[in-house]
């Protein structure tokens, strides 16, 4: 394009559809023109922007997503930034992070974001990815794992378990051989939480010295976990509850009082 033809104006009269495409494409006098060199008819390319460009300050028009006048306003903005955590694998920790970073300063400079938000999050932390053979997973390679033949066989909430207890968060896991076995343990030991919880358990009830353990091991495990969890160490807080379930089950074994039956929240009428 000749310098002197630019720059390129945008329309202001686009149509917005809910298909996903570029409004520009709908609009003839801006997707037809005349080609610079040859003088003959030509068409402008109209998908132009990149997603990062949306993607880069999201977080502000959350701040005041109801507006209808502007993208937010600056003092719901100073109000909500920054973002307490961000949380992202590797790739976006460079890309979408530094993106986010350049444009919440440029917003500020302009005078479209609060002027002391120059930084859009507070803390940031990368977690590791799911890999199959060794890379990413991705359609195009065509190594995915639907999810769905796991919430028929053991549940989603067992599926959910297993990343969790794989290993720490911020690392990388290889879907391999050990992975249904991993699974189907995380299920059997749902299994085994249910069987304490529901109302007519069988598990005994730990009497005596046996009640006072399971009761220090009680207070030692919400701390555990409270400290796992606010260190990201989710696998070790999920072992913690797997080795306080054991105690549970050993403590019940040397009682002979079995667990009262616990008054159900409905009766059915008879028929």
């Amino acid at each position: 394009m000749p310098a002197g033809q630019l720059p390129v104006l945008l329309p202001d009269d686009v149509e917005f559809r809910p298909t996903g495409e570029s409004p520009l494409r709908l609009h003839e006098g801006f997707l037809h023109t005349t080609c610079p060199e040859c003088g003959g008819p030509a068409t402008r390319e109209t998908d132009t922007m990149d997603t990062f460009v949306d993607s880069s300050w999201y977080f502000l028009r959350f701040c005041d997503p109801w507006n209808e006048k502007s993208p937010f306003d600056p003092g719901a903005a100073a109000h909500w930034m920054p973002v307490d955590q961000y949380i992202g694998g590797v790739e976006h920790a460079i890309l979408h992070l530094m993106y986010a970073r350049f444009y919440t300063k440029a917003l500020a400079d302009i005078g479209m974001a609060p002027a002391d938000v120059r930084e859009p999050f507070k803390r940031l932390f990368t977690q590791g990815m799911i890999r199959m053979g060794g890379t990413k997973m991705s359609k195009s390679k065509g190594n995915l794992v639907a999810p769905s033949q796991y919430f028929d066989s053991v549940g989603a909430d067992a599926l959910r378990l297993f990343h969790l207890f794989v290993g720490p968060p911020t690392d990388d896991v290889d879907w391999g051989e050990q992975t249904d076995e991993l699974i189907n343990g995380c299920s059997r030991f749902l299994a085994r939480v249910w069987r304490v919880a529901v109302p007519d358990s069988t598990v005994l009830v730990a009497q005596d010295e046996d009640a006072i353990e399971v009761t220090r091991a009680t207070h030692r495990l919400i701390q555990r976990v409270t400290d796992d969890f606010e260190r990201w160490s989710y696998n070790t807080a999920v072992a913690a509850l797997m080795e306080f379930i054991n105690l549970l089950y050993k403590s019940s074994s040397t009682s002979s009082t079995r667990r009262p039956p616990r008054p159900r929240p409905w009766t059915r009428c008879p028929s």
